[in-house]
């Protein structure tokens, strides 16, 4: 039975289904929320029920707008800054996202997504993330090689995140390991993963008319499926804080941060906590990375998309961070550039 309704919310017979009602998408999304959503296995189980208890209150809604901005409210109140929803799927596409606020300065990659510079002036490494593109992406490229040819002879290194709404941090995990000259322990120690098929449906619907190998490669885990998995998996790497060898760089690193720097953007900024030599400069980022890896779904009738998150990461030392974020060493005035008061900061420093 469960099967044949999680066929249902594969994204491209949703996206062209007709009929259906509000009350039928509403039971497919009190499906979706247990057998999907990481809420189910990281929240206390009163916050959960909570949760469920306003979604199917909305059963009897006859508006599909006023549904929208129902579900909005109700997620809005929700410990987890990845559940969103949107109008229909093309809303949530790339290019529609939300309009950032540039508090404290425009990302050096604006345009690009990823740059890495060699500042002449102050002969200092400028790297700037605007966005994590897929790892399989053209941009990746030569990253790593461009980095460790410039940190060879910098003075100091900026790494700008500010505006960085996410992506796959895999290179940006690999971009920290080049500081520390070795592996690292990253604050975050433990994660939490729902381990369904309907998860990998969902995360394959992410990825649809968007990138053709990863869509294919969740979709084939969904179809490879084995019922009766371990509903949970747990990982675990310690709680031990990176102690630093003679191989790791030992010059200042400014990470430039804002309140959109958010998700991926925000666990790759967090892989330097451990580095003596960082300073975060800018304004508080957004606090969205106790819950991810996102996977999405189409309610059939109404067209809503709604995003979930599939796992809860677990901090070492079991702060809280979910909308809260990291706090800079160097705060920022809205309208200030953390960029300057990052190459300012240095200056002063370097006159002493």
């Amino acid at each position: 039975m469960s099967s044949k309704i999680n066929d249902k919310l594969a994204i491209e017979k949703c996206l062209n289904f007709k009929g259906g009602s509000i009350d039928e998408d509403i039971e497919l999304l009190f499906y979706a929320l247990n057998e999907s959503y990481a809420g189910s296995i990281g929240f206390d189980t009163s916050d959960f029920d909570g949760l469920l208890n306003q979604v199917s209150l909305l059963q009897e809604e006859e508006d599909k707008e006023v549904l929208y901005g129902l579900l909005k409210e109700v997620f809005s109140k929700v410990k987890d800054n990845h559940l969103k929803i949107w109008r229909s799927h093309a809303e949530r596409s790339i290019g529609s996202v939300a309009p950032k606020s540039y508090e404290v300065g425009r990302n050096t990659a604006d345009e690009e997504e990823v740059v890495v510079r060699t500042i002449e002036e102050e002969n200092y490494t400028l790297i700037g993330l605007s966005h994590f593109p897929m790892p399989n992406s053209d941009l990746w490229k030569t990253f790593l090689k461009d980095i460790e040819l410039s940190l060879k002879n910098s003075n100091f290194t900026i790494i700008d995140f500010r505006g960085n709404g996410g992506g796959n941090d895999y290179f940006g995990y690999k971009m920290a390991e080049l500081f520390y000259g070795q592996e690292f322990c990253h604050p975050i120690n433990s994660q939490l993963v729902l381990n369904t098929a309907l998860v990998k449906l969902i995360q394959s619907n992410t990825f649809y008319n968007r990138n053709e190998e990863y869509f294919d490669k969740f979709r084939t885990e969904f179809s490879a499926f084995k019922t009766g998995s371990d509903r949970e998996l747990r990982y675990s790497s310690g709680t031990d804080i990176t102690v630093l060898d003679g191989k790791s760089y030992n010059k200042p690193i400014y990470v430039l941060i804002d309140r959109d720097c958010k998700s991926s953007g925000e666990s790759t900024a967090l892989c330097f906590e451990d580095h003596p030599q960082v300073q975060y400069v800018g304004q508080a980022s957004n606090g969205c990375i106790e819950f991810g890896n996102v996977g999405i779904i189409v309610l059939p009738y109404t067209k809503l998309c709604i995003q979930l998150s599939t796992h809860k990461n677990i901090f070492r030392d079991n702060r809280n961070f979910e909308k809260i974020g990291i706090q800079p060493h160097i705060k920022c005035e809205s309208g200030q550039d953390a960029l300057e008061f990052a190459i300012q900061d240095y200056r002063s420093k370097k006159a002493l």
